[in-house]
Order: structure tokens, then sequence, then C-alpha cells
């Protein structure tokens, strides 16, 4: 986890390095976002994951994702 103190207490467990975290955080990208292919869905992720880091927090990686599959 990383040290940053102003990390909410929701994104304070959230690793996106670990197996079931990942499949469940892909699981709500796919709901959020129906049309976009399983493959597009996780290179928008891994692209994402070598900018921000496993336990910098669900939601800085949540926004990257969004951008991406929406094309910014």
């Amino acid at each position: 986890m990383a040290d940053n103190p102003n990390k909410k207490h929701i994104d304070g467990w959230f690793v996106s390095s670990q197996p079931h975290e990942y499949e469940y955080f892909r699981s709500t990208i796919k709901r959020a976002f129906p049309s976009q292919s399983d493959d597009a869905i996780m290179q928008a992720i891994l692209s994402c994951r070598e900018s921000i880091g496993p336990s910098e927090g669900r939601q800085k990686l949540t926004d990257c994702v969004h951008r991406k599959l929406r094309g910014y």
C-alpha cells in the first residue's frame, strides 16, 4: 500500500496486481462499457497500470481506463 495520506479508505486495500482485484475491476469496467470488447478493456487496463502504481487507488485507475476507452 502506498504511503499516501490523502488516500481514501475505499482505495486502501485495492491492489490492481492481485488476480481477484483485477477480475472484479475488469468486470466493473465491462458493465460500464458493454460495447467494448474484452481485448480493448484489457489493453486499456494494462496501459493504465504501466503509468499508475498498483496501489495508487481504484479511482485513479478507473479514471484512466475510462479516458482510454472513450478515446481521450
